[in-house]
């Protein structure tokens, strides 16, 4: 088990949040003891055969157990295959980009989740998503279908489906409230939310719920190949291909359902992300989102983006003010090798605007009619900065929690700058 998910996730405790998870589904799923549950030392809490209720959840709440509880408790999945297929189905139909990424995919696509064979854990995490959080499991869905259809083989496609649909297991065992509020979180929320790729993990592994290939999706989910992914800041090859597809399409699909103009805004994503994704993984994704029409008309009015430019290039100008004043000051290993992250993420996010040249647009890009495209580039060029500065105000808001309390202090300016190059707040895991 890895260090850092242990004070998340023991699997001879019973997480209360899982716990309540299974509480709240047993009114529509028929969930109950398989077999006899026993504590640690011995004495029976549950008898095989009963239902939860709140007497015998306080009970499990409050007593270690000799086998852990995922593998003693049955949930029903009867229905879970027609739900797959119903879900995609009503998914495509809502939104065409997806039906329209996919192409003649689409049948394929539905004819393998028909035969789809998953574990029976892995099948009963499932159904819980899809009961208790119904917006997890439609992000699943569309995750799942982006990663099948970037997959460089049909096996590669098999074990990529089944991660894509399970990538947020980890869900079922946090607090809703750190993943469900939009605002920004506190340090401890979110470390507690960057662990759900190791808690998920561990829930794969220990419980050995589905194959290790899969588990290790699970795990780098969000891993970039530059190191600034979580939650190992893992380089490089030590990201492995599927998982780099996996996180690109957890990316795409965010962008999917948050953003005003989808196509343009992943089309731009793409470019200013050379640095994140290998060119393997990258490259096929940007061809696919080539094909895909980009929408027309402003974002915002020219006046309101030009100040929008205006404020961004003025909060990095003080971000870099910041940067001189710490490396002005006397710090230990640990907060030179901070500063030192974050100014090869400073510099890896000014050359992606010199990349798409935001550098020649805030000079000289012209008002009135012919010139729209300049400024609708613009837009989503500034939406994507914003994105990556939230993105690096988390990273910089867990990494504080390595320093002593001074040296925390000289990074604090920044975190509130990163925030700030944001126009609004989007929920927690885009």
């Amino acid at each position: 088990m890895h260090r850092e998910s242990d004070s998340l996730l023991t699997l001879e405790n019973v997480n209360q949040h899982f716990l309540a998870n299974l509480q709240g589904a047993d009114s529509q799923l028929a969930v109950h003891a398989s077999q006899d549950i026993l504590a640690a030392n011995g004495t029976k809490l549950l008898a095989r055969g009963s239902r939860l209720d709140s007497r015998s959840s306080e009970l499990l709440a409050n007593h270690r157990l000799r086998q852990p509880l995922e593998t003693q408790l049955q949930v029903d999945t009867t229905g879970l295959l027609a739900r797959l297929r119903e879900g995609m189905q009503q998914l495509l139909a809502d939104d065409p980009l997806l039906a329209a990424w996919l192409e003649q995919g689409q049948r394929t696509l539905q004819r393998e989740l028909a035969v789809l064979s998953l574990p029976p854990l892995a099948a009963q995490a499932l159904q819980l998503i899809a009961n208790r959080f119904p917006d997890v499991f439609r992000h699943s869905l569309r995750v799942a279908a982006l990663a099948w259809s970037l997959a460089p083989s049909p096996r590669d496609a098999q074990l990529l489906l089944v991660a894509g649909l399970l990538h947020d297991v980890g869900y079922l065992y946090l607090d809703p409230a750190i993943w469900q509020q939009g605002g920004p979180l506190s340090a401890d929320a979110w470390r507690q939310f960057d662990a759900h790729p190791l808690i998920g993990y561990v829930w794969a592994s220990e419980l050995r719920a589905v194959p290790p290939e899969v588990a290790n999706l699970i795990l780098q989910h969000h891993e970039r190949v530059d190191g600034s992914g979580y939650p190992r800041q893992l380089r490089g090859e030590a990201v492995g291909h599927n998982a780099e597809v996996l996180a690109l399409a957890e990316m795409a699909a965010g962008i999917f359902e948050h953003a005003r103009q989808p196509v343009g805004q992943l089309q731009v994503a793409l470019k200013l992300l050379p640095g994140q994704f290998s060119a393997a993984v990258r490259v096929p994704a940007q061809l696919r989102a080539a094909r895909l029409p980009r929408e027309s008309g402003l974002l915002q009015p020219v006046d309101a983006l030009q100040s929008s430019l205006h404020q961004l290039l003025l909060r990095f100008a003080r971000v870099h003010e910041v940067m001189q004043h710490i490396e002005s000051q006397t710090m230990g290993e640990a907060g030179w090798q901070l500063f030192g992250h974050l100014a090869m993420r400073l510099n890896s996010i000014q050359r992606a605007f010199n990349s798409v040249g935001l550098d020649m647009l805030t000079k000289h890009a012209p008002e009135g009619e012919g010139h729209e495209p300049l400024w609708q580039e613009l837009a989503w060029v500034i939406n994507e900065t914003n994105w990556l500065s939230r993105h690096l105000s988390r990273d910089l808001t867990r990494q504080r929690l390595k320093l002593a309390a001074d040296e925390s202090e000289l990074f604090e300016p920044l975190v509130v700058l990163f925030l700030g190059l944001t126009s609004k707040t989007v929920p927690a895991g885009l």
